[in-house]
């Protein structure tokens, strides 16, 4: 920017630009979750709590056979995080199982639903994490580019 102005400035720090407004840092991975609660917090909270309903009902039923809708789309909607996670969830899902006795076993179902809500829910925090590092660095792309051209 030719006005040296510093975007990365506390807004108490921002001098106003030529229209007479603040210029508004850019949004970093770290910002995205810095401030109020704002409609995109909401919406990530929501995110993470429909994936661990989904998850909760998905590994509820200790006589369920097969692969249910509601676990289809709980693996869906963790896309992409969920690419690396898939390992970890079966993992340590199938240890909480035997470990439990649970289904056929007559074991108590309980700490499966719970262990596998947890799981699921922190791969939504993943997938959270990774749009904001996305969204940041595509918006410190684009800014720098308009910078260079000033």
């Amino acid at each position: 920017m030719s006005d040296g102005v510093d975007p990365w400035a506390q807004p108490s720090e921002r001098s106003p630009s030529r229209d007479g407004t603040q210029w508004a840092a850019p949004v970093n991975a770290r910002s995205i979750w810095s401030g109020g609660w704002t409609v995109r917090r909401w919406l990530a909270l929501t995110y993470v709590v429909v994936v661990a309903a989904l998850a909760a009902v998905s590994f509820s039923d200790p006589n369920a056979t097969g692969f249910r809708w509601t676990e289809a789309l709980a693996f869906l909607v963790t896309l992409p995080a969920m690419v690396g996670g898939v390992i970890v969830v079966f993992v340590v899902g199938a240890m909480i199982w035997n470990v439990t006795n649970a289904g056929d076993g007559g074991g108590p179902m309980w700490p499966v639903t719970a262990v596998y809500t947890l799981m699921f829910a922190a791969i939504a925090v993943v997938n959270l994490s990774l749009m904001g590092m996305l969204v940041g660095w595509r918006r410190a792309r684009r800014e720098r580019r308009a910078w260079s051209s000033d």
